[in-house]
């Protein structure tokens, strides 16, 4: 227990009705950390989930043309130049080992990543600066997600 940031700690009593809807709110989220749940309910009254299907499957498409770029340039590098036959090759898939560009989600950088969209001298001292859901200056705490 030493070194825990979170040393207070509150109780409080539900009925066993109580507890199954919160874990049944819970698996709405989803998440099976009750102490994180609860204290994200508590503190925010709520929880925004959003649907990242769609940027995952634009991410995969990217990461394809990534791959064919790669594929293309190592092509060009050994022969120094790129035929229409190389192209076709390359589209096959038939080219071996190439370096593959991998898109990773932000995660330690995205505080960094907020401080650069929220720098004042491009948003008007922050006047042209908005959140939904939560407050822009705790937004990568916010984006964290609850596990």
């Amino acid at each position: 227990m030493d070194g825990r940031k979170r040393t207070v700690q509150i109780k409080f009593r539900v009925t066993e009705a109580e507890r199954d809807l919160i874990l049944e709110k819970m698996k709405l989220v989803p998440t099976r950390n009750m102490a994180a749940y609860l204290r994200k309910i508590a503190i925010d009254g709520y929880i925004i989930q959003i649907d990242h299907a769609d940027i995952k499957a634009m991410t995969a498409e990217i990461q394809k043309i990534g791959v064919n770029v790669n594929q293309i340039a190592c092509r060009v590098n050994a022969t120094g130049n790129a035929y229409q036959e190389d192209i076709e090759e390359i589209k096959g898939g038939a080219c071996g080992d190439m370096a593959v560009t991998k898109i990773k989600p932000i995660k330690s950088t995205l505080s960094k990543a907020l401080d650069y969209i929220e720098n004042p001298d491009k948003t008007d001292s922050k006047m042209l600066v908005s959140s939904f859901g939560c407050s822009y200056e705790t937004a990568d705490i916010d984006f964290v997600k609850i596990s």
